[in-house]
């Protein structure tokens, strides 16, 4: 049986088969052993260690963010040499604003001096940067993702798309090229064409939250709202300490017209963060809803047999 491992760098659990963290693709834990820990001479199991080193690193990981509509914002995980992965808030659209365009979280992952130049805000050197060692190197499917990433954060998604195809072109079995796709897609709302990215992105990474979330938003975003439902459920259940996917997963409800079950998800995210800023528009909703379930004409009552 596969071992589960734990990422260092971005804290996701995966099979201990792969070499690769398939989130951040940082490499998988190694066991380590240290002269005399043990008397027997044997060596200290790495779970032993990793244990106490994720106190530290884990306080780098999955960070969730809120952001205004359109807005891209990045939160640096991995300063060092490695892959550069960020990570933003999959939002919930507000109550009164359903069909805000949900933010989710790009990954940057090529040679140091691009990264080091996207991380300082200079986009126009780490496009610049990306787009040379496509010159170089045609095949890299990272350098075709990091470009495109550039291109969506300078706020340009229709120029980002075509290297984010051939990212998934060159390299369609990768989680991160299907994600950052079915993220440009959305930036341009082709919606349908997100879902299916999010959707092979899921596949590839089963049991990630934020990747089944943006796919219940794409959905969202297509009118599919019962297929939405069923995967902002799916999301609750992975990470259920997020109070925006409970908002996500009232207005679906609404749209659906299953009152009952919007005003619950409404009231559970009242309930997780009261001092939110939708706080004061999603009660105003509970009450509307309220108020027209209660003004509705009770349904008639079914004929007694005879």
């Amino acid at each position: 049986m596969s071992e589960v491992v734990r990422c260092g760098r971005c804290g996701v659990r995966y099979d201990g088969r792969h070499m690769k963290c398939p989130r951040c693709r940082s490499k998988a834990p190694r066991p380590v052993e240290f002269a005399g820990a043990v008397a027997s001479g044997t060596a200290v199991p790495w779970r032993t260690v990793g244990a106490v080193a994720l106190t530290f690193v884990l306080t780098t990981a999955a960070l969730i963010w809120a952001v205004q509509p359109g807005e891209l914002v990045t939160v640096p995980v991995d300063q060092g040499t490695g892959p550069l992965a960020a990570l933003v808030r999959a939002d919930s659209p507000a109550p009164v604003t359903p069909d805000r365009v949900p933010a989710v979280m790009p990954f940057v992952e090529s040679d140091v001096e691009g990264r080091q130049a996207y991380q300082r805000g200079e986009f126009d050197a780490a496009l610049a940067r990306f787009e040379d060692e496509i010159s170089r190197h045609p095949t890299d499917a990272s350098s075709h993702s990091n470009a495109g990433q550039v291109l969506i954060r300078m706020g340009r998604p229709a120029e980002a798309l075509p290297y984010l195809a051939k990212a998934v072109a060159l390299d369609p079995e990768r989680w991160t090229y299907r994600f950052n796709l079915g993220r440009g897609h959305g930036a341009v709302g082709d919606w349908g064409l997100a879902a299916a990215e999010y959707q092979e992105a899921a596949r590839l990474f089963p049991g990630d939250h934020a990747t089944v979330f943006n796919l219940a938003q794409a959905l969202h975003r297509a009118g599919r709202e019962d297929d939405a439902v069923a995967r902002y459920r799916e999301a609750i259940e992975l990470k259920p300490d997020d109070a925006s996917f409970h908002l996500a997963l009232g207005i679906s409800e609404e749209k659906r017209g299953v009152v009952a079950e919007a005003i619950t998800a409404y009231r559970k995210f009242l309930e997780m963060d009261p001092e939110a800023k939708e706080a004061q528009g999603v009660k105003a909703r509970i009450e509307r809803l309220e108020k027209a379930a209660a003004a509705a004409p009770a349904s008639a009552p079914a004929p007694a047999d005879r």
